[in-house]
């Protein structure tokens, strides 16, 4: 079993870059948790199984708008044992938290939007393809 504690730095802050590190530990089942520092980083305390930790730092290493990490810097600490799920740590202004859920909210209208344009172009071919089945059938 391993422990780490990471730093991570770059556009980092209310993108959504918090959940993306809880859903990626839940992944790979490893247990601690993440918050926002006053300085624009993020700071993680995690644990979990050896071979999970080259994954969950090659993971956590996210360049894909609106989330751009320059760096993390992490380190291995004492495996302690006493973390049991992974908790995204709130700040305590809930009015900087109100404004990290819509502007994450605004991402993902974004990205839905990107993938109904993919499916409209992808099935764009199937009033075609029926006519001519009909045509076939005839």
């Amino acid at each position: 079993m391993k422990r780490i504690y990471a730093l991570i730095s770059g556009e980092v802050q209310g993108v959504g870059y918090r959940e993306e590190i809880k859903r990626i530990a839940f992944e790979l089942n490893i247990y601690g948790w993440v918050r926002n520092l006053e300085d624009g980083r993020v700071e993680i305390t995690a644990e979990g199984e050896d071979q999970s930790f080259e994954e969950f730092l090659e993971k956590i290493n996210i360049k894909r708008y609106p989330i751009f990490v320059e760096e993390v810097e992490a380190k291995e600490e004492i495996y302690k044992g006493d973390l049991k799920s992974f908790k995204v740590v709130r700040d305590k202004d809930l009015q900087k938290e109100i404004l990290s859920a819509l502007s994450r909210g605004t991402v993902d209208i974004h990205e839905v939007k990107e993938i109904l344009r993919d499916v409209r172009q992808d099935t764009a071919h199937i009033p075609e393809i029926r006519e001519n089945t009909r045509k076939s059938l005839r």
